[in-house]
Protein backbone atom coordinates (compact mmCIF):
# COMPACT_ATOMS: atom_id res chain seq x y z
CA UNK A 1 0.00 0.00 0.00
CA UNK A 2 1.41 3.38 -0.98
CA UNK A 3 1.33 6.02 1.72
CA UNK A 4 -0.06 9.39 0.66
CA UNK A 5 2.46 12.21 0.41
CA UNK A 6 -0.24 14.72 1.31
CA UNK A 7 -0.21 13.87 5.03
CA UNK A 8 3.48 14.73 5.71
CA UNK A 9 3.22 17.84 3.56
CA UNK A 10 0.02 19.02 5.25
CA UNK A 11 1.52 18.40 8.70
CA UNK A 12 4.66 20.29 7.71
CA UNK A 13 2.64 23.14 6.24
CA UNK A 14 0.50 23.37 9.40
CA UNK A 15 3.58 23.46 11.64
CA UNK A 16 5.20 26.02 9.36
CA UNK A 17 2.08 28.21 9.40
CA UNK A 18 2.05 28.12 13.20
CA UNK A 19 5.70 29.23 13.35
CA UNK A 20 5.09 31.94 10.75
CA UNK A 21 2.01 33.18 12.61
CA UNK A 22 3.82 33.39 15.94
CA UNK A 23 6.76 35.18 14.28
CA UNK A 24 4.43 37.72 12.65
CA UNK A 25 2.52 38.33 15.89
CA UNK A 26 5.70 38.78 17.88
CA UNK A 27 7.02 41.38 15.47
CA UNK A 28 3.84 43.36 14.75
CA UNK A 29 4.61 45.95 17.38
CA UNK A 30 8.22 46.14 16.29
CA UNK A 31 9.14 49.18 14.22
CA UNK A 32 11.65 47.07 12.26
CA UNK A 33 9.44 45.74 9.44
CA UNK A 34 11.00 43.19 7.13
CA UNK A 35 10.73 41.70 3.68
CA UNK A 36 9.58 38.07 4.04
CA UNK A 37 10.32 35.33 1.49
CA UNK A 38 8.39 32.04 1.47
CA UNK A 39 8.99 29.01 -0.75
CA UNK A 40 6.58 26.05 -0.68
CA UNK A 41 6.08 23.10 -3.00
CA UNK A 42 6.05 19.36 -3.50
CA UNK A 43 6.88 16.97 -6.29
CA UNK A 44 8.64 13.77 -7.26
CA UNK A 45 12.30 13.49 -8.26
CA UNK A 46 15.43 11.42 -7.78
CA UNK A 47 17.18 12.05 -4.47
CA UNK A 48 19.54 9.71 -2.66
CA UNK A 49 19.67 7.37 -5.67
CA UNK A 50 15.93 6.72 -6.00
CA UNK A 51 12.67 8.34 -6.97
CA UNK A 52 10.86 9.92 -4.05
CA UNK A 53 8.09 12.33 -3.28
CA UNK A 54 9.51 15.43 -1.61
CA UNK A 55 8.30 18.76 -0.34
CA UNK A 56 9.37 21.97 1.33
CA UNK A 57 8.04 25.00 3.16
CA UNK A 58 10.75 27.55 4.00
CA UNK A 59 10.35 31.08 5.36
CA UNK A 60 13.14 33.68 5.32
CA UNK A 61 13.48 37.18 6.61
CA UNK A 62 15.12 39.02 3.74
CA UNK A 63 15.74 42.77 3.87
CA UNK A 64 15.51 43.91 7.46
CA UNK A 65 17.10 46.14 10.03
CA UNK A 66 16.70 43.56 12.78
CA UNK A 67 18.88 40.66 13.92
CA UNK A 68 16.98 38.03 11.88
CA UNK A 69 17.84 39.50 8.47
CA UNK A 70 18.91 36.77 6.07
CA UNK A 71 17.79 33.91 8.33
CA UNK A 72 15.55 31.05 7.16
CA UNK A 73 13.56 28.34 8.92
CA UNK A 74 11.33 25.62 7.53
CA UNK A 75 10.75 21.98 6.77
CA UNK A 76 11.82 19.56 4.03
CA UNK A 77 10.83 15.95 3.51
CA UNK A 78 11.81 13.08 1.23
CA UNK A 79 8.98 10.58 1.63
CA UNK A 80 10.35 7.35 0.16
CA UNK A 81 13.68 7.89 1.91
CA UNK A 82 11.92 8.22 5.29
CA UNK A 83 13.71 11.52 5.72
CA UNK A 84 12.26 14.78 6.99
CA UNK A 85 13.41 17.60 9.18
CA UNK A 86 13.33 21.15 10.44
CA UNK A 87 15.86 23.24 8.53
CA UNK A 88 17.58 26.54 9.17
CA UNK A 89 19.84 28.57 6.95
CA UNK A 90 20.36 31.78 5.05
CA UNK A 91 18.79 33.79 2.25
CA UNK A 92 20.52 35.84 -0.39
CA UNK A 93 19.29 37.71 -3.44
CA UNK A 94 20.83 37.53 -6.88
CA UNK A 95 21.19 41.19 -7.82
CA UNK A 96 18.01 43.24 -7.77
CA UNK A 97 15.94 40.77 -9.76
CA UNK A 98 13.79 39.09 -7.07
CA UNK A 99 15.75 35.87 -7.55
CA UNK A 100 16.24 34.35 -4.10
CA UNK A 101 18.73 31.69 -3.02
CA UNK A 102 17.81 29.81 0.16
CA UNK A 103 20.56 27.61 1.61
CA UNK A 104 19.18 25.36 4.36
CA UNK A 105 20.13 22.25 6.35
CA UNK A 106 19.13 20.21 9.37
CA UNK A 107 21.19 20.46 12.55
CA UNK A 108 22.31 16.82 12.19
CA UNK A 109 23.34 17.27 8.53
CA UNK A 110 20.85 14.70 7.18
CA UNK A 111 19.43 17.33 4.79
CA UNK A 112 21.43 20.06 3.03
CA UNK A 113 19.79 21.87 0.11
CA UNK A 114 19.72 25.09 -1.88
CA UNK A 115 16.40 26.35 -3.24
CA UNK A 116 16.34 28.99 -5.99
CA UNK A 117 13.65 30.74 -8.01
CA UNK A 118 15.20 31.65 -11.40
CA UNK A 119 12.77 34.49 -12.13
CA UNK A 120 10.65 37.07 -10.31
CA UNK A 121 7.80 35.50 -8.30
CA UNK A 122 4.23 35.45 -9.64
CA UNK A 123 0.98 34.86 -7.75
CA UNK A 124 -0.15 31.37 -6.87
CA UNK A 125 1.48 27.99 -7.39
CA UNK A 126 2.93 29.11 -10.71
CA UNK A 127 6.60 29.55 -9.89
CA UNK A 128 9.69 27.61 -10.84
CA UNK A 129 11.92 26.53 -7.96
CA UNK A 130 15.10 24.50 -8.36
CA UNK A 131 15.99 22.28 -5.40
CA UNK A 132 19.64 21.19 -5.36
CA UNK A 133 20.65 18.94 -2.46
CA UNK A 134 24.05 17.61 -1.49
CA UNK A 135 22.32 15.44 1.16
CA UNK A 136 20.35 13.51 0.03
CA UNK A 137 22.08 13.93 -3.32
CA UNK A 138 19.81 15.12 -6.12
CA UNK A 139 18.26 17.99 -8.06
CA UNK A 140 14.68 18.79 -8.98
CA UNK A 141 12.88 21.63 -10.72
CA UNK A 142 9.27 22.34 -9.83
CA UNK A 143 7.11 24.58 -12.02
CA UNK A 144 4.13 24.73 -9.66
CA UNK A 145 5.73 26.03 -6.46
CA UNK A 146 4.61 28.97 -4.37
CA UNK A 147 7.10 31.82 -3.96
CA UNK A 148 5.70 34.65 -1.87
CA UNK A 149 7.57 37.87 -1.15
CA UNK A 150 6.09 40.48 1.14
CA UNK A 151 7.76 43.85 1.30
CA UNK A 152 7.80 46.12 4.32
CA UNK A 153 5.43 49.08 4.23
CA UNK A 154 6.91 52.23 2.71
CA UNK A 155 6.99 55.23 5.03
Amino acid sequence: MKVSTRVPFLLAAAAFAAVLSSTAQASQGDAKHSEQVIFAGRGTATFGGGDTAFGFAVHCEAESANKNAGNCTGFLYFHDLGLSGFVTGTESESGDTDVYILTVSTADGSIACTLTNPSAPVNGPNNTVTVNCSVPSGTATLTDAVVRVTAPPEH
